[in-house]
């Protein structure tokens, strides 16, 4: 179990539900994203989603579209958000899923992108715009110590549910 799995099991037996929150990496800054990491877990934040920067994210509101671009702007990039990853892993321990879009990590190499998250600490990756069809290629990577995919889920596609949650890991994205 990765520290995801470890979280919603210690949830589930205490009957609580988790606080889940999302900050899109690199705003303020760098040195300010891994101070507010800090300080939400130790204001008892459950997971953190750490939004990847991408320069058309069309699977988001205007908000998250405009943090995007506001980081992006600062020169935020998929390697400076790792090394901020291997600076918190020296003394915070809160779950840490990236919410990112596919390209990045083809951009990136697959194999490498999985390899730098493992190395890093993340423990969690959300990919809003890979269909379940299409995951075989990230998954030929995600060993039992590398991060979980989490699968996403809509309620308009509900005859793919059984299918898309039968391997689901950490928690289901709906």
């Amino acid at each position: 179990m990765n520290r995801i799995e470890e979280r919603m099991k210690a949830l589930k037996e205490t009957k609580e539900k988790a606080l889940i929150t999302y900050m899109t990496a690199g705003l303020p800054d760098m040195k300010h994203t891994i101070e507010i990491i800090k300080a939400q877990e130790k204001a008892g934040v459950d997971v953190i989603e750490l939004g990847i920067p991408f320069s058309d994210p069309v699977a988001d509101g205007p908000v998250i579209q405009d943090a995007s671009y506001r980081s992006i702007q600062k020169g935020t990039n998929l390697t400076m958000v790792l090394e901020a990853v291997k600076e918190l892993r020296k003394d915070c321990e809160v779950p840490l899923i990236f919410m990112m879009y596919y390209n990045t990590i083809l951009h990136y190499g697959v194999e490498a992108f999985v390899t730098e998250c493992k190395n890093a600490g993340v423990d969690g990756l959300i990919v809003p715009d890979l269909p379940y069809e299409e995951q075989y290629e990230i998954k030929e990577y995600l060993t039992e110590d590398a991060p979980i995919l989490i699968q996403l889920v809509s309620p308009a596609s509900k005859d793919r549910i059984p299918m898309i949650v039968n391997d689901a890991r950490g928690f289901v994205y709906c």
